[in-house]
């Protein structure tokens, strides 16, 4: 799994964020405090699979109850544009799971996870 913060070259987001095979594993505070997230864009392999979104610089996955979750049918990708962002105070930290809800569950097939960020 790798995840890598970049600052951006498109004038919409000062960062991006981008996690090949993201899995239950949680990628904590992102960006080290305060965020807003602009886009958000995610390609899934074979299964069901769950993009949890915490405003949590450290959450316990499986025991946390994520701020957001999205679902994603096997073998597609989805791309969002948050009008205005989604602003997160407390610092972004996210995971993919098979699993819905606060559950930890098993790591999806195939997660790739791209994310358009601001600093609030």
């Amino acid at each position: 799994m790798g995840t890598t913060v970049s600052p951006s070259k498109t004038p919409l987001y000062s960062t991006m964020v981008v996690s090949t095979s993201l899995g239950t594993t949680a990628q904590t505070d992102l960006l080290g405090g305060p965020v807003t997230i602009g886009s958000i864009f995610i390609s899934n392999g074979s299964g069901t699979a769950f993009l949890k979104i915490y405003d949590d610089p450290s959450p316990t996955i499986g025991t946390t109850e994520p701020d957001l979750i999205i679902e994603v049918a096997g073998s597609k990708t989805v791309n969002w544009w948050i009008d205005g962002g989604l602003t997160l105070v407390n610092g972004l930290s996210v995971c993919a799971s098979d699993t819905p809800g606060k559950a930890a569950g098993s790591n999806p097939t195939t997660f790739n996870l791209r994310l358009g960020l601001s600093g609030t």
